[in-house]
């Protein structure tokens, strides 16, 4: 390989240059660091668990449950919002370093306190008990790993997370080995957990210090408000977490003897092995999607889209394969200790993984878009939910009534949350891809089944011809061309677009300078005094702009202009000027940065006006607005013309101006902002400010009833309903 190969290659693994690079990239180290630290954990849970026994297992997975629920006071959510902010402005790193560390010190100490103190109340052996002290160190010393890691994963440099994390598992796996192979007791594994805690810390502190920002805990309390203020819904959104992931573990430990516990977490931990692989996608598209819901709403949907299809599609067949094959599972895994209870608790467990998978994508994009609050609602219901039940059923169902429960836990929270991000975000799902793919389920299941009971098939064989008549469905039913065809069809759009828009430019380039010259009074009269923000979109040469600044109704003005020469004309007007087309332009302002967006005579210029309305929304605050002038294609001209002379012919301007791509009644006008989340304040005929004009005085006498026979043109303000869709979804 020459140099120029080795380079290339080299920086399609450690370079940032493209989304589908960077995530390929992301996703490719976090896949090696997760297969060594959930390898590692997994090998080293089985070890225990065959060594030990399971009342002795049950022992250590109690105490490791109970020191969970409390270390996330430790953690309180810093690690998410890291990811969040920092990937959004890369300048915050040494104060969220300075500050944060800070406080996590303060608070793993208070963490170690409450450990110690109600452990005390549980009445368990003096070994438990020894096991939750040494534990509660791991759990804190650990939360300090996850915080740096979390520097790299904003930086989307996660080949340093995938060393740290490698070295802390390796040296895990070495130091358990060191202690089970000179005969040391379960508390002793304690001191393998902590000792490989520490290492993984001092190392990702030095990878942060040499590469990405040197930091001496200068404590800021403003900044430390601040970042308590933004992180606590995370935190208490992991508390919520891990009491529905941990606290029926807890319960058993509780109420039930230590084989009980042991049992199912044997059968528990291969559901966390499992869920590893959408974790993965989810920790590594988070720092991406964070930065589309800010910059491009519209890519935010599209690629929410396309992570839930690929989920649905991988999680149905694995799911099924796993529920035939869970008593050979634990046999192979586990040994014969374990094949009693456990098969059966992991056949009602397998289907929470179902679930976790398929609304794992809406919980990780209300994070993204900023909804933790309404996240933390949804976790919040379901570890009151779990905990309620729990609290029923272990005590008569036992390890079984966990795991129900679980699946009841689960279903609660995925039909929360899937409902308040698809509505907020108005984002649609493929409901006939869906359809397909349980139907290919179904019938995969039927032949698993069939070929056990009725044809006594060994459960291997049978597992693999269930997953080939699955991936036959797949193909008769062109389940793959629905994932594809969007983005084909996309393409396709684009590149039919891209020769209209060339049309559009040449067209609007060769129109007099008079046509860009206009100051748009009928739109400055909508907007109120003040220090407005306003971005109008097809600004011409500045008149609009200048007089709202001139009037006092805007403090800055950004226009958008497509024609170069123009766009220089009205530099010299406004505070800033872009050039390009509004269509294709990614706009990088701040989310709610705008008071007011205007668009004169634009929209029925644009070959996707939808997508324009929809894709400016994000931009402007909350009750803010849109204020827009549209053609009237039922205009009694047109409509005379068409009917009773059959002429149908383009002007210089006007009506039928030849640049105009869509037309609009005032139905479909209302139509098109309602649709993309507004609502519409007042929507009147341009005669309507003039009125002496003929078309208002026949207006007059016919009592409004010929209105929009007479409208050449409507003027729309239109209000940004984004506070109102929180209210109802937050």
């Amino acid at each position: 390989m020459n140099i120029r190969n080795f380079n290339e290659v080299k920086s399609i693994f450690f370079d940032n240059k493209t989304l589908k690079q960077t995530v390929f990239k992301n996703t490719f180290w976090l896949a090696i660091a997760e297969v060594v630290q959930k390898g590692v954990g997994f090998l080293v849970v089985i070890w225990l668990a065959r060594h030990f026994g399971p009342a002795i297992y049950g022992q250590w997975a109690f105490a490791l449950s109970f020191v969970a629920l409390f270390a996330i006071f430790a953690d309180f959510g810093f690690g998410t919002l890291t990811v969040r902010e920092i990937a959004r402005d890369k300048s915050k790193t040494s104060q969220y370093i300075d500050n944060i560390v800070a406080m996590k010190l303060i608070l793993g100490l208070i963490t170690l306190g409450l450990v110690a103190l109600v452990i005390q109340f549980l009445g368990k052996e003096t070994q438990v008990v020894k096991l939750v002290y040494f534990l509660g160190i791991y759990a804190v010393v650990s939360t300090f790993s996850s915080f740096f890691q979390s520097i790299f994963r904003a930086n989307e440099k996660m080949q340093y997370e995938t060393i740290c994390r490698a070295i802390q598992s390796l040296s895990l796996l070495g130091l358990v080995a060191f202690f089970i192979l000179n005969k040391g007791s379960i508390l002793t594994i304690s001191y393998a957990y902590i000792g490989a805690a520490l290492i993984g810390a001092i190392i990702s502190l030095g990878a942060i210090w040499r590469y990405f920002s040197k930091f001496f805990l200068k404590i800021d309390f403003k900044i430390c408000r601040e970042i308590l203020k933004e992180a606590w819904p995370f935190a208490l959104s992991a508390i919520a977490i891990l009491i529905y992931y941990r606290i029926d573990t807890v319960m058993l430990g509780v109420f039930k003897e230590n084989e009980a516990v042991g049992y199912y977490n044997a059968a528990y931990n291969i559901i966390l092995l499992i869920i590893t692989g959408v974790s993965l996608l989810v920790i590594a598209t988070f720092p991406t999607l964070s930065n589309f819901y800010k910059y491009s709403i519209e890519k935010f949907k599209k690629n929410i889209n396309l992570f839930f299809q690929l989920i649905f599609l991988t999680s149905f067949p694995l799911i099924i394969l796993i529920f035939f094959l869970a008593k050979p599972i634990i046999n192979v895994v586990y040994g014969k200790e374990f094949v009693e209870f456990s098969p059966v608790i992991l056949q009602i467990l397998i289907w929470s993984v179902l679930i976790l998978y398929n609304y794992a994508i809406f919980a990780i994009g209300l994070s993204a878009s900023d909804k933790q609050r309404t996240y933390l609602k949804g976790v919040i219901s379901g570890a009151i939910f779990n905990t309620l039940a729990n609290l029923v059923v272990i005590p008569k169902y036992s390890y079984y009534g966990a795991a129900t429960t679980t699946v009841l836990t689960e279903i609660v929270v995925c039909s929360y949350m899937s409902y308040r991000f698809l509505n907020f975000n108005r984002i649609k799902l493929p409901t006939s891809f869906i359809k397909k793919i349980i139907l290919s389920s179904l019938i995969m299941f039927l032949i698993i089944y069939c070929c056990i009971y009725f044809a006594n098939l060994n459960l291997i064989f049978a597992s693999i011809s269930g997953l080939i008549t699955f991936i036959f469905m797949i193909f008769i039913l062109k389940i793959f061309k629905e994932i594809y065809y969007p983005f084909y069809s996309m393409n396709k759009q684009q590149t039919n677009s891209k020769v209209i828009l060339n049309k559009k430019k040449y067209l609007i380039k060769s129109k007099e300078e008079d046509y860009f010259n206009s100051t748009r009074w009928d739109l400055i009269r909508l907007i109120r005094n003040g220090n407005n923000k306003i971005l109008e979109i097809g600004c011409g040469t500045g008149n609009t702009g200048r007089a709202l600044k001139e009037s006092g109704k805007a403090a800055e003005v950004i226009g958008v202009e497509i024609v170069p020469e123009i766009a220089k004309i009205a530099e010299t007007k406004l505070d800033k000027v872009i050039c390009g087309d509004i269509e294709v332009l990614d706009l990088h302002f701040d989310r709610g940065y705008f008071d007011y967006v205007i668009m004169g005579d634009v929209l029925e210029h644009l070959y996707d006006p939808w997508g324009v309305v929809s894709k400016i929304r994000c931009y402007i605050k909350e009750a803010g607005y849109v204020i827009a002038s549209i053609p009237n294609v039922r205009n009694w001209w047109i409509i005379k013309n068409l009917v009773l002379r059959g002429k149908w012919e383009y002007a210089d301007a006007g009506l039928l101006d030849d640049t105009h791509l869509r037309f609009f009644t005032k139905k479909s006008i209302i139509r098109l902002f309602q649709s993309s989340g507004f609502r519409i304040v007042s929507i009147v005929p341009a005669f309507r400010l003039y009125p002496t004009s003929k078309s208002n005085i026949m207006n007059t006498l016919t009592l409004g009833l010929l209105e929009s026979f007479l409208a050449r043109q409507y003027i729309i303000k239109a209000k940004n309903e984004l506070s109102k869709s929180f209210n109802n979804n937050s």
